[in-house]
């Protein structure tokens, strides 16, 4: 809760392999390489966006918190919408709408 450390967080070492879903011309094989301080930084600014969707969208409220709930259900609309469509997974087909969000790559180029 705010007091870790880095290597809570992000490993000292990853597979460059794992990213040949999206990357052809990342290596194959799975040695591992170690994750650099860029590499790091990446990976705490998707924990960063992770954890504000996360708070965003949660139900709890602080104690005291005026309209605590509200003001998070009018978070939640400004930064989500709701999923609807076909359920990618079987087990999801009679899933109740739920909101989503979409973080996006910070050097994605659309």
């Amino acid at each position: 809760a705010g007091d870790g450390a880095l290597s809570d967080f992000i490993r000292a070492k990853w597979r460059p392999g794992d990213l040949r879903a999206f990357d052809r011309e990342a290596r194959n094989g799975n040695e591992l390489v170690a994750t650099s301080i860029t590499e790091r930084a990446c990976a705490l600014s998707h924990i960063a966006s992770w954890m504000g969707v996360e708070q965003s969208l949660s139900p709890v409220v602080n104690a005291g918190e005026v309209d605590g709930y509200e003001q998070k259900v009018i978070r939640m609309f400004k930064i989500s919408g709701f999923a609807r469509g076909p359920a990618l997974l079987h087990k999801n087909t009679d899933m109740e709408p739920t909101p989503v969000c979409v973080v996006l790559e910070d050097d994605a180029v659309l």
